[in-house]
C-alpha cells in the first residue's frame, strides 16, 4: 500500500489505514533511525531533568509541591473540563525527586 487508505464498515463506522513510517528503510537505517532518536531523548530528559531539580533546589520546594498538587487536583473541575498535564503520577514523580534532593 502506497497511501493511506479510510476503510468503512457497514455499520458507518471508519477506519484508516496508515503505512508503517519505517517499512521503506532497511532494517540497518532503522537501527541508525533508533539510535538517533534514544540519544535524542537521553539529552532532552536529561536536560529537563537537571533544569527541574534545580528550580527544586532554588525554591521552596514545598510550596511548588503545594501549587503542582493543587493545580492537578482541580483543574478538571467545572463546565470548562480540560484534561490536565499533572496527573498523580507527575506528582509522586515530583516527590521522589524533592525527597532524592533534601
Amino acid at each position: 500500500m502506497n497511501e493511506n487508505q479510510r476503510k468503512f464498515l457497514d455499520s458507518g463506522l471508519s477506519y484508516d489505514i496508515w503505512e508503517h513510517p519505517f517499512s521503506k528503510i532497511s532494517k540497518e537505517d532503522r537501527k541508525i533511525v533508533i539510535n538517533k532518536i534514544q540519544k535524542n531523548s537521553l539529552n532532552d530528559y536529561s536536560t529537563a531533568l537537571k533544569g527541574l531539580i534545580k528550580i527544586f533546589q532554588e525554591y521552596n520546594v514545598i510550596t511548588i509541591l503545594s501549587y503542582l498538587s493543587d493545580y492537578a487536583l482541580t483543574c478538571g473541575l467545572g463546565d470548562n473540563y480540560n484534561k490536565s498535564i499533572i496527573g498523580q503520577a507527575e506528582i509522586e514523580i515530583c516527590q521522589a525527586l524533592i525527597l532524592h534532593i533534601t
